[in-house]
């Protein structure tokens, strides 16, 4: 019935809980059909039935093809390339398999392309050469389980008005070349995590200072810098980037101190998780100075020394006179937003910190495998913690709701991270 609408420019369907397999469309049908969206649905079926049909006219007007959420199978048929004035095709969260028909390359719009989004996994595949060159500028490119080989394509650095690079889970084991790093400049989104790309970080990266994005893409973050680089082989120390604002750098070989001036730095820090690598001696202060960090993760590392004092509001000064500012300071402006705290599993002593109570906003906490003393805290938001874990296996700590049981400690389940949604994943 809808096939018989030769004069409908849209169709939309989508979110529509519709199930079955999907119709052909007649040849010749539909042929003044601009926009149709028939995403988020359950249709079934061979995905070649669709563009079959409307590739079939002699001026094919289709501008947006809206497919992705359904159960659709087969393979893209090479008439795909007939679609001449395809702007957005919209097929993730399907059971599509094949690879690309290289007949895409006839769409006339092809050149204009800004938003390329690929998930290959199993059943997808996508040869991108990399001799390839690109016949468009790319401003959001997020490629994920697709196999690059050991280096990163080259093609990249023919992409000059990138915001977003997101080349994830490729088996890319090779060294980040200089270029990437050069281009970084107009990054506001980097994620290269589960990789198995090693190599030192440079010491700087001249990282945007102000949003470029528009806010449709992820409105929930702020301005600035998001940087995922975890689940790596990383190593060397830890570089200080000023203009990030979400940096990951979790579970690689990453080793030696933490700066002490990370703190008057990395200013604009909301999110820093270093956990799961190898990284030594004390917490600094500094770190207790960043406003508007949300998230502190240091896990699974070798840190020692006492839990900085969060009363303590250091100057400049306390690259030489630490010992002494933090024994006579006196403060309150500091991580009054920190959200989730996890210091486990490492080599930590002394007491809890009573100031660590006036972190209101404080729902996570976990200081777990330690060797922490004393009482546990129990105004403010430690009065909400009742789950034993936060605190246990600290030999000499004591108090609610610490178990005196102590079991060895448990290693991070690191498969069980991979499969985390990706949803959760960019929380960090």
């Amino acid at each position: 019935m809808v096939s018989n609408a030769t004069t409908l420019e849209t169709l939309d369907i989508a979110i529509s809980n519709i199930e079955g397999p999907i119709s052909n469309v007649e040849s010749g049908k539909l042929c003044n059909l601009q926009d149709l969206y028939l995403t988020q649905n359950k249709l079934n079926g061979d995905i070649s039935r669709v563009v079959e049909g409307l590739s079939n006219c002699s001026n094919t007007t289709l501008e947006f093809l809206g497919l992705a959420g359904n159960w659709l199978t087969g393979q893209f048929p090479n008439s795909l390339g007939h679609l001449k004035n395809l702007r957005i095709l919209s097929i993730s969260f399907n059971q599509i398999s094949g690879t690309i028909p290289t007949s895409i390359e006839q769409l006339s719009r092809l050149h204009q392309l800004k938003f390329l989004a690929i998930s290959c996994g199993e059943r997808f595949s996508v040869n991108l050469s990399s001799e390839w060159i690109p016949p468009f500028s790319l401003t959001y490119i997020e490629i994920r389980k697709c196999a690059f080989g050991s280096k990163l394509p080259t093609w990249l650095k023919t992409q000059k008005q990138l915001h977003t690079n997101i080349l994830s889970n490729g088996s890319v084991s090779d060294s980040i070349p200089p270029g990437l790093w050069t281009m970084c400049s107009q990054l506001q989104f980097l994620d290269l995590s589960d990789n198995e790309i090693g190599g030192n970080l440079p010491r700087l990266v001249n990282f945007p200072s102000s949003q470029i994005w528009t806010a449709d893409f992820y409105s929930s973050y702020s301005d600035g810098v998001v940087v995922d680089l975890s689940s790596n082989s990383f190593h060397g120390l830890l570089p200080l980037w000023p203009n990030v604002t979400h940096l990951n750098l979790a579970n690689n070989l990453f080793s030696g101190l933490i700066p002490i001036n990370i703190g008057h730095v990395m200013t604009k820090l909301q999110v820093l998780d270093l956990s799961g690598n190898t990284f030594t001696g004390s917490i600094p202060y500094s770190i207790t100075r960043v406003k508007q960090l949300m998230r502190l993760d240091l896990s699974d590392n070798h840190f020692s020394g006492k839990i900085p004092d969060w009363s303590v509001s250091l100057g400049h000064s306390e690259f030489i006179l630490e010992p002494i500012i933090r024994k006579n300071s006196r403060g309150h402006r500091s991580m009054q937003q920190l959200e989730t705290l996890d210091l486990s599993s490492n080599h930590l002593s002394g007491s809890i910190p009573l100031s660590m109570t006036s972190i209101t906003t404080l729902s996570y906490l976990n200081l777990s495998y330690n060797n922490l003393g004393g009482p546990i805290p129990s105004k403010n938001q430690f009065g909400t913690f009742t789950n034993p874990s936060s605190f246990e296996c600290n030999p000499e700590l004591s108090g609610k709701p610490l178990i005196t049981d102590c079991s060895p400690p448990r290693k991070r389940d690191l498969k069980k991270i991979e499969e985390e949604d990706d949803d959760e994943r960019l929380w960090f």
